[in-house]
């Protein structure tokens, strides 16, 4: 009997699905194991299995990861759906006025009342993820470029550049090229 209860603890806390930036992480680990195994190097084994053990890990933590408190009213609170959609859909454009739609606030009471639980502006949020999405890629993927810039929702590359000069010091390829 307990184990059933276990069980059901364990769906409850597990939803069907993984949220995109999660997919998305997830995919960029992938990649990074088949990149390892593909190198010649006589440590890629070593980096491969890690890079799995870190699939696994991300994958067991989004099954039991902690409740958020009051989680039962984030269904009802427009600033938890404003946060969810834009973790869902950060590489895509997002305007205040789409925002403040879908919470049926104000644009200045939504940016007021998420500034206040989550120290930054939804789209200062928005940007947060792109870059922490770019980062991960720069590291872990031998995309180029323009193609990272393209998957966190930057259609300019010059733009994408400046950003992120301005937010790590140096260009992405610099910034790709300390991490090796």
């Amino acid at each position: 009997m307990q184990e059933n209860c276990n069980l059901l603890h364990y769906r409850d806390l597990c939803e069907p699905y993984l949220p995109r930036t999660t997919t998305q992480e997830l995919l960029i680990i992938v990649i990074q194991i088949m990149d390892y195994l593909q190198s010649p190097s006589s440590m890629s084994a070593f980096y491969a299995h890690r890079a799995l053990a870190n699939l696994f890990d991300m994958i067991v933590a989004h099954c039991y990861r902690e409740p958020i408190p009051g989680a039962a009213l984030a269904q009802n609170n427009p600033i938890l759906q404003v946060k969810q959609y834009i973790d869902e859909h950060y590489a895509e454009a997002i305007t205040a006025e789409d925002l403040a739609s879908m919470s049926h606030c104000s644009k200045g009471h939504l940016f007021r009342t998420f500034k206040k639980s989550f120290r930054v502006s939804p789209l200062a949020y928005q940007q947060d993820l792109r870059f922490e999405a770019a980062q991960k890629l720069l590291r872990f993927t031998s995309l180029r470029c323009y193609e990272i810039a393209q998957r966190v929702g930057y259609s300019n590359i010059y733009y994408f550049y400046r950003q992120f000069k301005k937010r790590m010091g140096v260009t992405p390829r610099h910034y790709r090229q300390s991490l090796r």
